[in-house]
């Protein structure tokens, strides 16, 4: 019994001592380039996995605003390995990417044309239930490169736009009036 016990605790302690968190890294890669001002993300590991998380973004901030700052955190960590690589939003699980994928991404962030890896980006995501997320396209190279972006868009607002719009709705709907003054004060 008190084996067992010892044992338990050296492998919760040994599961603890693994989670890194990155955040210091993402907040230099956004201090460090101006266009990427305005992303608020968190970036740690949680047993073999790194967790990407959108946390919120201003009303100046695109999609390529954000999937700068993964590529940027994709290049700075090229040779940390990870299971997989979580997307998500408010630490709500969307996509997963298999992390070999993501320290490739890193290591070819300088010769890569950007626009290949934004395009086929997609097909490499899984959903949380481990189903491929978006298929992958085959065709002339036009009919791929329409499907391929339209992936993309679709994967960014699945991802976090979404729920950015929702809650941008919210804080506007909150700073409405809710009371207003009678027509005889106003007229």
């Amino acid at each position: 019994m008190k084996a067992t016990s010892i044992a338990f605790v050296l492998i919760a302690a040994s599961g603890i001592s693994s989670a890194k968190n990155y955040q210091g890294v993402i907040e230099d890669i956004i201090k460090s380039d101006s266009r990427n001002q305005g992303v608020e993300v968190t970036l740690e590991s949680k047993r073999n996995d790194l967790w990407f998380c959108v946390k919120s973004l201003e009303d100046f901030v695109g999609p390529m605003d954000v999937f700068r700052v993964f590529l940027q955190s994709a290049g700075r960590l090229k040779e940390e390995s990870f299971d997989s690589v979580k997307l998500c939003y408010e630490n709500a699980e969307k996509f997963s990417l298999p992390g070999s994928q993501y320290s490739m991404m890193g290591k070819q962030l300088e010769t890569q044309n950007v626009m290949y890896t934004i395009r086929t980006f997609p097909e490499k995501l899984s959903s949380p239930n481990g189903t491929p997320a978006f298929e992958k396209h085959r065709g002339g190279v036009l009919y791929e490169m329409k499907w391929q972006m339209r992936d993309f868009q679709s994967m960014n607002e699945q991802w976090y736009l979404a729920d950015v719009i929702v809650a941008r709705e919210a804080k506007k709907e909150a700073m409405r009036p809710k009371v207003f003054a009678p027509d005889e004060e106003v007229f």
